[in-house]
């Protein structure tokens, strides 16, 4: 009896063996996808610009296109360079990276207080000329009203805006004015703006002589009697000129005192 219980016991032993090498072996987990390797951005594409030694032509008869002497410091007794003058308003000039002129120019703002005035000087002399200037005014603003005019014949030329010279810089709309002499336009000359609208911006002015007038596809423009407004802008500057114009301030009484160094 016990040997029969023992044969009974082994024989489910075994059974349960066979039985458990039966079972199929547990799939392996698939194996974890590695994240894709950080791929490193193209260099940013560089632009090769060429850029003119100024922004003005080299015959270029305003004697100070880059607006040098309304930011040139004045010494106290208030003497310094006077080539270029704003009244009745307010003004800034920066040295912007983009602009209608190319790279690098000098960007004068004005801000009125209620009509300003910008006069510029101009080296007069025998001849035909060619005015010309890059303005913008805020969307919706009146364009200013720009004259070269002859303090001699008080004769001015009228600047209009040159159809298709319209361009965006920095999101700022640039139209050129401009304007040709066909006669001599004589005497003193200066370019002369009449400012209403608030950042009105002035870049590049630039006036030339006959034989590059004459290569400008525009037609002459007609000589008219100068605004009053021009005339008395450029009287006013002229007061100035002959009151403070000098490189360097008068001497003092002590150094008048003391006589030439030599």
């Amino acid at each position: 009896m016990k040997l029969s219980l023992a044969r009974s016991c082994l024989l489910l032993s075994t059974v349960a063996l066979l039985a458990c090498g039966d079972d199929p072996p547990a799939p392996e987990p698939p194996p974890v996808a590695s994240p894709p390797a950080a791929v490193s951005p193209p260099p940013p594409a560089r632009t090769l610009v060429a850029k003119a030694p100024a922004p003005t032509a080299a015959d270029n008869l305003v004697t100070d296109p880059q607006f040098q002497s309304l930011w040139t410091p004045l010494d106290e007794t208030g003497f310094g360079i006077y080539e270029a003058f704003v009244q009745d308003g307010e003004h800034g000039v920066e040295i912007r990276a983009a602009t209608p002129a190319g790279p690098g120019a000098a960007v004068l703002t004005v801000d009125p207080a209620g009509v300003a005035s910008l006069t510029m000087m101009v080296v007069g002399g025998k001849g035909a000329l060619s005015a010309r200037v890059w303005v913008s005014v805020a969307e919706g603003s009146k364009l200013p009203e720009l004259e070269l005019i002859s303090m001699y014949t008080q004769e001015s030329l009228v600047l209009e805006p040159e159809e298709g010279s319209r361009t965006t810089i920095d999101g700022r709309s640039y139209v050129r004015l401009s304007a040709v002499s066909a006669e001599d336009l004589p005497g003193r000359l200066y370019l002369v703006a009449s400012v209403r609208a608030k950042d009105t911006r002035f870049v590049a002015p630039e006036v030339r002589s006959a034989s590059l007038a004459k290569a400008m596809s525009s037609k002459p423009a007609l000589r008219s009697k100068a605004s009053a407004r021009a005339r008395s802008a450029a009287e006013s500057f002229e007061r100035l000129r002959a009151k403070l114009v000098t490189m360097s301030p008068p001497p003092s009484r002590a150094a008048a005192a003391r006589g030439p160094a030599w």
